[in-house]
């Protein structure tokens, strides 16, 4: 039988090995499998130029694809959304958004909705006038009668006034104490628990002491001086009457006519 000898021409031979191996020339195997195998084919060998499949694997060194092709037309995320969106020219600060058919996008002017009516709602201590504006107008807030915004002055007052309230310590439990410092703290204590070692008494011209000073227990005794006494209501009553008949400011008790007991003066 004839069988390629290479580069050197046709020639005629026998094949004594079945089947013909690769180094001869064969592919080592009788069936199409088993020569794809030992020729290293693999299934891409099989599949038809309309219907391949590609797992796997890396494609280097080709051309970018078109976007016609399936493509991005770019090898940068940057150069494929350029070719993928409509054209950046002459759109700088538009938004993207839905065409009216709603069968693709396309650049917007930002906020160009139409606006058929603004309201507005306050909440408790301001009221607003105006609203609802349909076409044009303004929005007018102010303060609710009663109410106002206290200025700087007035609310760091109170923060001073809550510093100094937060400052005292708690109140439950300490109902009739009253408060007081060590000279760093602010504490309640018991009213008139402190220690007294000694009370005395003084008294004005008329009166006199005895038992003074106590210093432990017993009695300040106050009584009337030597020449001394309390006057009745009923004597201080006469003495009115009597300081009523004369002209005190003059050189005589009696200074006009009176009716005494025995005649008149």
């Amino acid at each position: 039988m004839a069988f390629y000898r290479g580069p050197g021409g046709t020639g005629t031979g026998s094949v004594t090995t079945l089947p013909v191996q690769i180094t001869e020339g064969g592919t080592g195997a009788t069936s199409a499998t088993d020569a794809r195998t030992n020729l290293g084919l693999g299934t891409i060998a099989t599949q038809n130029s309309t219907n391949v499949s590609i797992t796997g694997g890396t494609v280097t060194g080709i051309t970018d694809l078109t976007v016609a092709d399936g493509g991005t037309g770019s090898s940068t995320a940057a150069g494929a959304r350029a070719n993928l969106l409509p054209s950046y020219t002459g759109n700088g600060s538009k938004v993207l958004s839905l065409n009216a058919g709603a069968t693709d996008v396309e650049w917007t002017t930002n906020g160009s909705g139409s606006v058929t009516s603004v309201a507005a709602t306050v909440p408790t201590g301001l009221s607003v006038a105006g609203s609802p504006i349909t076409t044009s107008g303004t929005l007018a807030i102010t303060y609710a009668s009663g109410y106002a915004i206290p200025t700087t002055v007035k609310q760091s007052n109170w923060d001073d006034s809550y510093s100094f309230v937060a400052a005292f310590p708690s109140q439950t439990g300490e109902s009739g104490k009253y408060l007081t410092t060590d000279g760093s703290t602010l504490s309640w204590a018991t009213a008139g628990s402190g220690t007294v070692t000694s009370v005395a008494a003084t008294v004005p011209t008329g009166f006199a002491i005895s038992g003074s000073p106590i210093t432990t227990s017993g009695t300040l005794a106050i009584a009337f001086d030597t020449g001394y006494a309390l006057p009745t209501t009923a004597s201080q009553g006469n003495w009115d009457t009597a300081y009523g008949w004369g002209d005190h400011a003059g050189a005589g008790y009696l200074t006009q006519s009176s009716t005494l007991e025995g005649g008149t003066y």
